[in-house]
Parts: structure tokens; C-alpha cells; sequence
């Protein structure tokens, strides 16, 4: 019976890391950008809650002519290991998996 446990929690640790893998959002719809762009926020239900207005409206600018060191700058300030796993940071999943359950309520995601 003491052998079956750690199998257990296995599959269970498991089951949790699949789940939390394939979990898909409900991603609203956002409108599509123009030229000038205000930001915007979004309630989950896709209603607008607010419109911000800097000095200036942003300019929406394509990835390729963002300089490659300040995408990098913005991957390793959100996910230090990014370039160490598929796409899926196991150890931040289950490190959050379990500060949320400690919590008793979502206080983290899976990067950093």
C-alpha cells in the first residue's frame, strides 16, 4: 500500500500539470488595432471599462521593427528561464499551483 503513494501523488502532480497545460482562456475578441492607439481595458465579459489617453495615443509598431535586445529585456523580466523549457514552465505551474491552493485563492501565475 506505502509503494502505491508516491505513484499516486505522481499521477496526481501529473493530472494537475496537464490540466493547467491545457486550460484555455475565454479570450475576448479585441477590436482590431489602427494606425494611433489609446489603451484600453477590457472587462472578462468584453465590455469596455475604460480608455486611457497619455500626452500622446501609442503607435502600434510591427515586432520585427522592436530592437531584438528590448524583446529580450521584456521575455527575461517576465519569465527568466523562457529559453529553458517548450513553452510550459513545469516548476512555475506547480510553484503556483501550490501557493494558490496554500492561499486558498489565485495569487500567482506560473512564470518568473
Amino acid at each position: 500500500m506505502h509503494r502505491r503513494r508516491p505513484l499516486l501523488a505522481c499521477l496526481l502532480v501529473g493530472s494537475f500539470a496537464v490540466g493547467a497545460c491545457s486550460y484555455t482562456s475565454r479570450a475576448v475578441e479585441l477590436p482590431e488595432a489602427d494606425e494611433i492607439e489609446s489603451s484600453t481595458l477590457y472587462a472578462a465579459d468584453g465590455s469596455l471599462v475604460a480608455t486611457f489617453h497619455a500626452e500622446e495615443n501609442r503607435k502600434v509598431v510591427p515586432l520585427e521593427q522592436i530592437p531584438v535586445h528590448v524583446r529580450n529585456a521584456v521575455i527575461a523580466i517576465e519569465d527568466e528561464r523562457f529559453y529553458r523549457h517548450s513553452g510550459v514552465d513545469v516548476r512555475g505551474v506547480l510553484r503556483a499551483l501550490g501557493n494558490d491552493a496554500a492561499s486558498g485563492e489565485v495569487v500567482e501565475g506560473g512564470s518568473n
